[in-house]
């Protein structure tokens, strides 16, 4: 009986190991030149921008923003105070926003008079710290995260608007209309509009009261406008607030990698990182200086997507990776042209940091908000000045903002954003009472007394 063929057995794939043995040393070749070849078009295709001199920046800020010693003199004040007070009037707040800006009491009674004594060591020193540094951009010197001082700049902030409600009640209108010209410069210093936006509500609402009063004459109220008006270039340019946030935010992504080693080496990942980041930067800094109307649609693009296979064959080899599940990312930017939607291409080239990365530049629209309202806040309160300044000249408040130029305003009141335009509505004929509308906002403004 003849012998039946043996049937051949089936091939078997061929590790990598076993082709790099079979094509010796061409092979393994071949695969470092297609690495390096990758990992160098990973960052070519994000295009390097140089955006300002860093250490000219930083050395800029450490010189004119970064002594704090007055806020941390009147933080430790206040931390003294809160330790003799019963925390009835007040107590160490909360980062929640809502209470931040608590609102404030009507018609304190006497006892929560007196506890304000407590805090006025604390208040006075605040209020000596005109010239001070700025809390937020304190950080780029290298010293300690300064939050919790922000923080209690709300907490003084507020704390002054209670004192002046006592030196009203004891007709001090004078130092209480000085309180809170100091208070708004102290504000836009200490961290620009950011704090700007969660303060003026409250230092407005009590320049409205002290206004009231006759003890408040024209020359004080022409010195206040000079000073709202040195404020709010400054409060409404968000070029310092861009450059520190890029160098902040990079020295966040140098954290971010710096125990991923491997992973950095094999994949370039920091430098990518490090273009996309001045990519983003850059289309903040090329567009925010425009107007509020004429700058671009701002674009927040969410992507979702799952890690690439290459992270799941190291992961699966026990590379240093973290742990990989369902990414998702935002990134904002303005539209102004098709290069700058590249910029979703580019954040979403990172591989392994797209979404601690791009999540970190998702708040162009809130920042916009932000100086929006406190554009508003500041344009609303030099209108009231504007009134009031009017009203002592002439016995009456104005029939039209019209009436304000040249003499109390320098041009008519436009709105800051799309909307409508500042407008007075008269209350009885207008002597003593008019309504101001300022965007969906309405104040009632009352003649002295």
């Amino acid at each position: 009986m003849a012998n039946k063929p043996t049937p051949a057995k089936p091939k078997q794939p061929c590790t990598l190991r076993q082709k790099l043995r079979r094509g010796g040393y061409g092979g393994l070749i071949l695969l470092v030149v297609f690495w390096f070849g990758w990992r160098q078009w990973r960052v070519a295709r994000v295009p390097e921008v140089e955006l300002f001199d860093r250490e000219a920046f930083v050395a800029e800020i450490v010189r004119e923003r970064g002594d704090l010693n007055a806020y941390r003199e009147a933080s430790e004040l206040l931390q003294e105070a809160e330790n003799r007070s019963d925390g009835q009037i007040y107590h160490r707040m909360s980062l929640d926003l809502a209470e931040l800006n608590p609102p404030l009491k009507e018609g304190l009674q006497p006892e929560e008079l007196a506890r304000i004594e407590n805090y006025i060591p604390a208040i006075e020193a605040w209020l000596s710290t005109k010239n001070a540094g700025n809390v937020v951009w304190s950080q780029l010197s290298g010293g300690n995260n300064e939050f919790d001082l922000a923080t209690d700049i709300i907490s003084l902030n507020y704390l002054t608007s209670l004192r002046n409600q006592q030196l009203i009640s004891e007709g001090k209108h004078a130092q209480a209309f000085a309180n809170c010209e100091s208070a708004y410069v102290i504000v836009a210093n200490a961290g620009g509009a950011g704090i700007a936006n969660v303060c003026y509500p409250h230092i407005g609402r009590q320049l409205v009261e002290v206004l009231t009063s006759k003890e408040i004459g024209i020359d004080d109220i022409r010195g206040c406008q000079a000073t709202l008006r040195q404020l709010t270039p400054a409060l409404m340019d968000a070029e310092i607030f861009i450059k520190g946030y890029c160098l902040q935010r990079e020295a966040e992504a140098e954290e971010l990698l710096e125990d991923r080693w491997l992973a950095n080496w094999l994949t370039n990942e920091p430098e990518v990182v490090r273009r996309v980041q001045q990519q983003i930067a850059a289309n903040w800094l090329r567009h925010d200086d425009n107007s509020f109307r004429d700058r671009p649609e701002v674009i927040t693009h969410h992507m979702e997507r799952e890690p690439p296979e290459i992270l799941r064959w190291l992961e699966q080899r026990g590379l240093p990776f973290p742990e990989w599940e369902s990414q998702d990312y935002f990134v904002s930017y303005y539209r102004a042209s098709a290069a700058d939607d590249k910029l979703v291409d580019y954040t979403d080239s990172l591989m392994y940091s797209d979404r601690g990365i791009g999540n970190h530049w998702t708040w162009l629209a809130e920042w916009n908000r932000v100086r929006d309202t406190v554009a508003r806040s500041l344009q609303r309160h030099m209108i009231i000045l504007a009134m009031h300044g009017y009203h002592r000249s002439h016995g009456e408040f104005p029939k039209e903002l019209e009436e304000l130029v040249p003499e109390w305003l320098p041009e008519v009141p436009v709105a800051s954003t799309e909307g409508k335009p500042p407008r007075i509505e008269l209350i009885n004929g207008g002597t003593q009472v008019v309504l101001l509308h300022v965007g969906d906002e309405k104040m009632i403004v009352v003649a002295p007394r």
